[in-house]
Parts: C-alpha cells; sequence; structure tokens
C-alpha cells in the first residue's frame, strides 16, 4: 500500500464488525495476490475461489488495484443445477436475497438494471446453457423484486447509460450475485485515455508491480513500456521509486505520455490535508459507499514525462528527479520517458534494481528483435541484486535455460483466451565475477 494511504480503520474484528459482505474479480493466476492485498487494505478474506476473493464486511482503506473489480454481495446460493430448466430453480434460491443495503444507491438513478455473468464448472455435469440464459434468469429476478425495467445483453446489445450493474458469477460452489452500481468497473482506469494495441490490462500490470518488490528509491525500468500502464501502476505502489520507460514505438511513447499526464493530473488535483477524509464517490475509481473507510490522499506518479531528451538521468539517482506538487513536495519522482530500443538501451551497466515489462508477444505487436537479444540486454543493465519481472508465452521460457537467470517464481495466467506466464526472475553471476 502506498504510504500516503493512511490506515484510518482497523481490521475486521468481533468488536468492530461492518456491514457487508463483498467480492472481488480478478484475473485467474491473480487469485492470491488480490486476496493479499485486501487483507492489507483492512479487510478479513473469507475464501479465495477460481477469479474470486470473497472478504468479510470490508470498509477498505484504499483502492484494490490488482482486482478486476469489487461488488456488494447481496446472495450466496447453491448451484441450481447443469441444465437449462435448473435455471428455473435460481427463483426461489434468490428469494433470500438482502437488497435493503443497496436500494438506496440503485434508487438513486433510473430504474434500469443490466446482469453480467460468468459461468464455470459444474459439479452436476456439462452445463447447457450460457451466460446470457443465466443473466435473463437474474435480471427478471431482480426487475421484479425492484420495480424495474431489465436490459439485456444478449445479442450483443449495450446496456443504455446509466443502467445499474449486477453480477452474476456461477461456478461449482454456488452463485455469488453481487451489486457494482452505476460506476465503471474497478480495473477500467480514469487515467488511461491513450491505448495502443497489446495494451496490458491494469490489474495485471499492478500485480506484477508487487511482485517485483519495488521499494522507495529503487530504478525501475519498462524497456516495452506501451501506454505506460506498468509505469504508472509502478509508480503509484512505491511513489518514491525513480521509474522509467521507453519504446521503440514513437505511437507508444505518445501515448504513455498522456496516460502519464493524465495520471499524474489526477493525483496532484487530490493531493491536501492528508487529516481530511476522501468522501466516498469522490476517488478516482470509486466503490461502493459502505465499503470505504477514510482514505487519506491517493498517491500516484507527479508532474508528468520528463521528456525524451536525458529521460534516464534519475536513474542514477539523479535527484532532478524529484517533482513537487504545487501543493507542497510529495517526494513522488515523476515518470521519465524516453524512446529506445530494448535491445540496446542507454543504461549504465548494472544500474537498474527493477525491470518490469510486457514484451511485444509477435501477435497484436510485431516483435523487433528476439527475446533472447531483449534478456541479453536486461541481463547488462540490472543490479546484482536485481529483479526481472515479465510477461511471456509459455514457449519463451526456454530462454531463461541459459545459466545467466534463476527463475524465483512463475504464474500462469488466463488472459483474453491466452494462457501467458508472469516470470519473476534474478540474474546469476559466476563466483569471483
Amino acid at each position: 500500500m502506498s504510504p500516503n494511504r493512511r490506515s484510518t480503520v482497523g481490521p475486521f474484528t468481533p468488536e468492530n464488525p461492518q456491514p457487508r459482505n463483498a467480492f472481488a474479480s480478478t484475473v485467474h493466476g491473480l487469485e492470491d495476490l488480490a486476496a493479499d492485498e485486501l487483507a492489507e487494505l483492512g479487510t478479513r478474506v473469507r475464501s479465495v475461489r477460481k477469479r474470486q476473493v470473497l472478504i468479510a464486511a470490508p470498509t477498505l482503506t484504499g483502492v484494490p488495484r490488482t482486482v478486476d473489480d469489487l461488488l456488494v454481495q447481496v446472495a450466496e446460493t447453491a448451484d441450481p443445477g447443469p441444465t437449462k430448466p435448473d435455471l428455473a430453480r435460481l427463483w426461489p434460491l434468490l428469494d433470500a436475497a438482502d437488497l435493503a443495503p443497496v436500494a438506496a444507491d440503485f434508487a438513486s438513478g433510473e430504474p434500469v438494471l443490466t446482469v453480467s455473468a460468468s459461468i464455470g464448472a459444474s459439479i452436476g455435469g456439462r452445463r447447457t446453457y450460457n451466460r446470457h440464459d443465466l443473466e435473463a434468469v437474474v435480471g427478471a429476478f431482480l426487475a421484479e423484486r425492484l420495480g424495474a425495467r431489465f436490459a439485456t445483453r444478449s445479442g450483443g446489445a449495450r446496456p443504455p447509460l446509466g443502467a445499474a450493474e449486477w453480477r452474476a458469477v456461477l461456478g461449482p460452489e454456488g452463485l455469488l450475485l453481487g451489486y457494482r452500481g452505476r460506476r465503471p468497473p474497478l480495473h477500467r482506469r480514469p487515467w488511461k485515455t491513450a491505448s495502443i494495441p497489446g495494451t496490458l490490462h491494469p490489474p495485471v500490470a499492478a500485480a506484477m508491480a508487487r511482485l517485483a518488490g519495488i521499494e522507495a528509491g529503487m530504478t525501475v525500468l519498462d524497456p516495452c513500456c506501451g501506454a505506460g500502464t506498468i509505469l504508472v501502476e509502478a509508480a503509484e505502489l512505491a511513489p518514491g521509486a525513480y521509474v522509467s520507460g521507453s519504446d521503440l514505438d514513437p505511437a507508444a511513447i505518445a501515448a504513455a505520455a498522456v496516460n502519464i499526464s493524465e495520471f499524474s493530473g489526477a493525483a496532484a488535483s487530490a493531493i491536501g490535508n492528508p487529516a481530511t477524509p476522501v468522501a466516498a464517490g469522490s476517488t478516482p475509481e470509486s466503490i461502493p459507499a459502505s465499503m470505504v473507510g477514510e482514505l487519506a490522499a491517493p498517491a500516484g506518479a507527479a508532474g508528468g514525462t520528463s521528456g525524451h531528451t536525458g529521460a534516464f538521468a534519475s536513474m542514477a539517482g539523479d535527484p532532478a528527479g524529484l517533482d513537487a506538487h504545487a501543493a507542497g513536495d510529495t517526494g513522488h519522482r515523476r515518470i521519465a520517458l524516453a524512446t529506445a530500443d530494448a535491445a540496446r538501451l542507454p543504461v549504465p551497466t548494472g544500474s537498474v534494481d527493477r525491470i518490469v515489462t510486457n514484451p511485444a508477444w509477435g501477435r497484436q505487436v510485431a516483435e523487433r528483435r528476439g527475446f533472447g537479444a531483449l534478456l541479453a540486454e536486461w541481463r547488462r543493465i540490472i543490479a546484482r541484486d536485481g529483479r526481472l519481472v515479465c510477461l511471456i508465452p509459455q514457449e519463451l521460457l526456454g530462454h531463461f535455460d541459459t545459466g545467466r537467470w534463476k527463475l524465483a517464481e512463475t504464474r500462469t495466467l488466463s488472459l483474453s483466451g491466452r494462457h501467458p506466464v508472469v516470470v519473476v526472475a534474478e540474474p546469476r553471476f559466476r563466483p569471483g565475477a
């Protein structure tokens, strides 16, 4: 958690009960990291399932970044069964749903609701219905209970503007029904206004930054920075780090500059008296009011970019990289950008503490250099006690079998229909080298 987010609400205890349960959705493969982050933010994790983390009645001390979304839990039922006629059993199962805690929020806007659903395996056999069938049943139930209109997503229809969002998650453990309301999901970062092909999902970038173990004062580089997603998430995690990014594509650098500027502006405008609570709904990524405690101002990278010339100066510990907000010196360091070849970086040998990156896979973005050439260059610039975290296709794992890297961890993700691997590696040195 950012040091600028002071915890003002203690952990969940019998002496400090909270009003509601909730569940977080996350990328498959990141569930444990999401659970750890939620615990750090003051919640008690009830259970961890595939793509879901169930938490006990949270009052959060910050906005979780490794999750796709966070929803108020209104119901948890048994699995209705694997066949389409079994879906009729959901009505009596959902009758016990307690909608009262979210009714006021729902009533604050148009009486229109939409349901998004995901379906996992059933212990009773192969399911004979799809997510649209589940959405229709849950939507009809909610519409009747709330006196509202259900807007279907079937056939690719888009929900009308202002429709309240509900989420149904069906798996072997049963059905979870959650309420998001009318805010965007947490993975949709407000600062990410520019994009390029192959841009990284922000919660994955946040998880990679956590795996890197970034601390204040470290030099952090993303040599394939794309639209700057990893750069912003790294700066959010460790505001006192020297964060730099490079890319050979000028369009990527332009997109990163836009996103960093948007993020920096949001962070600057949010900084004020740290003793003043931030009201629920006023945070850049709002979460349900019942989940928000007193939040200190969110941290972030400040001051925009330093331009392309001399952009890596801060990596040598140049204090000129320190930027001050108009509201006062917050200790956040600006994010530097440069146009550079990831296999021929203008960086001194052994000068980078952490490399966190998502190199081109040759699918959405063409490979300009072979992965072996990239690894050789990154091995040159990384510090002896440094760490590399990268997201790659599984077929590239063999490049680490050279004796020059030690694999500390690998984890397979389920991401947009593919299964890339997050690699955490540390450099090997010969004795006496």
